[in-house]
């Protein structure tokens, strides 16, 4: 009896033993469970919060920008614009709250949005439509017809309407602007750079009479006629030349006026200007290789005198640099990989600069 006793408590210990070895597994699995269940919790209220903040977030700049949306426009794709305009802080938010809210059906068209509105408010308008009853159109020095056509199709003005404003003459309201310019000739050059907000439905050739009459008021102000002719140039030939210095550097007014002091003093020794520039424009203009070997009027590294026609439409620095160029004996000069311009009295001096600060831009033909 002592003997089967025996074993039974072995037996009752052993059983015990594997018991709390179970127990102690279950404890340490709703340890585990419990930790993991906190730290979703957790992730999950750190996500709702960002996600509850990032919807509701809203500056206190309620300066209205143009927004469009083209047909065909994703919500991806919409969400990216509006993040990169800084209208919205979470392209991710934007799209899970139009999604849960069945806020997918975004209008195309013209908006005028601020980074006051919260992510449901743009939402809202961009579900309703927006009726702009303005709009901004932006002309930029250094532009050309190309890019002032594509900032008007963007404005929502169809290709047809574009051209025909293009097409016409305009030349009788605006004498002084466009006295010397050949009938033949399109309007490179004289799109003046400048921000004009304009009334919806404005027809585009009204658009263009705003930029030409800035222009016009500004070449009389400056008595720019006068000065250029001083310089042997007509208006037009003076309006040409100050593209091209334009398209030459950057914006300061100083290296401009250098630059243009450059080309008069070729122009007076009876050399070609040497831009390169020149037949850059050409060539992306038709479509043609861009090489300085370009059979063209306008590649000035062959033809002596000016372009047929601007370039781009010159900034009012690069006006007033060609009108009153700086003087000095430079024949040369180059925009260095540092993008400073370097400047030399002989092709000697040229080359050498071409060696010490011009390594990568001197090979972009």
């Amino acid at each position: 009896m002592d003997e089967i006793s025996k074993r039974e408590r072995e037996a009752a210990a052993i059983l015990d033993a594997k018991n709390n070895k179970k127990r102690v597994f279950r404890k340490r699995i709703l340890v585990v469970f419990t930790v993991l269940l906190f730290c979703f919790i957790s992730f999950c209220g750190i996500l709702f919060l960002s996600y509850n903040s990032a919807i509701n977030y809203k500056t206190n700049d309620s300066k209205k920008v143009n927004f469009n949306i083209s047909k065909g426009e994703s919500l991806d794709v919409v969400a990216q614009k509006l993040a990169d305009k800084k209208i919205i802080i979470s392209k991710n938010s934007f799209i899970f709250y139009a999604r849960i809210n069945n806020k997918r059906n975004i209008l195309a068209g013209s908006y005028q949005l601020s980074s006051s509105m919260t992510i449901p408010e743009v939402l809202d308008i961009l579900n309703k439509g927006q009726v702009v009853d303005n709009f901004n159109i932006t002309f930029l020095p250094g532009g050309t017809v190309k890019m002032a056509k594509n900032a008007l199709l963007k404005a929502g003005y169809s290709k047809n309407e574009i051209d025909d404003a293009f097409s016409k003459d305009y030349s009788g309201e605006f004498p002084t602007l466009f006295s010397g310019k050949p009938k033949n000739t399109d309007l490179e050059g004289f799109l003046y750079g400048q921000t004009h907000n304009f009334k919806k439905g404005t027809k585009v050739e009204n658009i263009l009479r705003r930029y030409f009459a800035d222009f016009e008021a500004k070449i009389k102000e400056l008595n720019l006629e006068n000065k250029f002719k001083q310089k042997g140039l007509s208006l037009y030939e003076g309006i040409t030349l100050s593209s091209i210095v334009q398209k030459e550097t950057l914006s300061d007014f100083e290296d401009q006026q250098k630059v243009a002091g450059v080309f008069y003093n070729r122009i007076k020794a009876g050399m070609t200007l040497g831009s390169d520039v020149t037949y850059q424009y050409i060539a992306d203009k038709t479509g043609a290789e861009r090489t300085p070997n370009l059979d063209s009027p306008y590649n000035l590294r062959k033809y002596k005198g000016l372009t047929p026609t601007p370039i781009a439409t010159p900034g009012l620095s690069a006006l007033k640099a060609t009108a009153s160029p700086a003087e000095h004996n430079y024949l040369f000069f180059l925009s260095g990989d540092d993008d400073k311009t370097y400047y030399g009295r002989t092709d000697i001096e040229h080359q050498d600069n071409i060696k010490k600060y011009c390594a990568k831009k001197c090979l972009i033909l």
